[in-house]
């Protein structure tokens, strides 16, 4: 009963106001403003790979195959040499590799240097194969240990030489003590020695007159034991002819000089 009273006892609720009228659309409320955020940098755009050039059309097959083999092989080639799986390189043949060493060259230009020094010796001083003959006839040694011929033409071209090499000991040696005595003599010199040493100081080429050379129609008389060469039957060039020697045949088959005499200078007509 009480709460009847006092919903009795409370004065009436008053209407709701009433908005004023409008004319136009209802107004649409505005959206409150977005704050404006900086843009962020973002990674760096790659540009996308291009694709292989397509062949041209007027490339047939067999062109674009062997270009494409050629592309293969330069990356293969690319690939071994990233990889260190390149082949080594081939050695250098042996004679070049000896040519890098200095102990080769030296040996080298010693070797050379001794076939000149060979050649200039023997071109100058030397005989060539034609004028042999002194020492084709061989020989052997008698008991005063003098290498003597068993050839009489060898011996005197082998005197010959001796002069022109001023050897006066084995010039003189080639005679008797007679014969060496009668030789000093003739050519009016106080000693063999000096003789030799004369005559050779009279030489304008050494070599040619180191090599006399006999006349086609010489021969040794069969069996014979002594025999006479004249120095104009003989072709003497470079110096002056000695004369006539007289050569007998001693022991072991060997021959010595045991005579000498002047003989016309300028030689006889007929004369070589």
């Amino acid at each position: 009963m009480m709460g009847g009273v006092a919903e009795k006892d409370q004065p009436p609720a008053s209407p709701p106001a009433r908005l004023p009228e409008s004319s136009g659309p209802p107004a649409v409320p505005e959206r409150p403003a977005v704050p404006e955020v900086p843009a962020v940098p973002g990674p760096p755009v790659v540009p996308e790979a291009q694709p292989a050039p397509a062949p041209a059309s007027q490339m047939d097959a067999e062109q674009f195959r062997k270009f494409q083999e050629f592309q293969q092989f330069q990356e293969f080639q690319r690939y071994r040499e990233e990889t260190g799986q390149l082949p080594p390189a081939p050695k250098p043949p042996l004679w070049k590799r000896a040519l890098r060493s200095k102990l080769v060259r030296k040996l080298v230009v010693l070797l050379i240097l001794l076939i000149a020094a060979y050649w200039a010796y023997q071109h100058y001083f030397g005989k060539n194969d034609s004028d042999n003959a002194i020492e084709a006839g061989g020989g052997g040694r008698t008991k005063t240990n003098f290498v003597f011929s068993d050839n009489p033409m060898a011996m005197v071209r082998q005197l010959y030489d001796n002069v022109a090499q001023n050897i006066v000991v084995d010039a003189c040696n080639r005679f008797t003590d007679d014969a060496r005595q009668k030789f000093t003599a003739d050519l009016g010199a106080p000693s063999c020695e000096l003789a030799v040493t004369t005559l050779n100081s009279k030489l304008t080429n050494k070599h040619k007159y180191s090599l006399p050379r006999p006349g086609s129609n010489f021969t040794i008389p069969p069996g014979a034991k002594t025999i006479e060469i004249s120095s104009c039957d003989l072709r003497v060039e470079g110096g002056p002819r000695i004369g006539v020697f007289v050569l007998s045949e001693i022991e072991l088959g060997q021959w010595i000089i045991t005579g000498h005499r002047n003989e016309p200078d300028p030689c006889p007509a007929g004369a070589r």
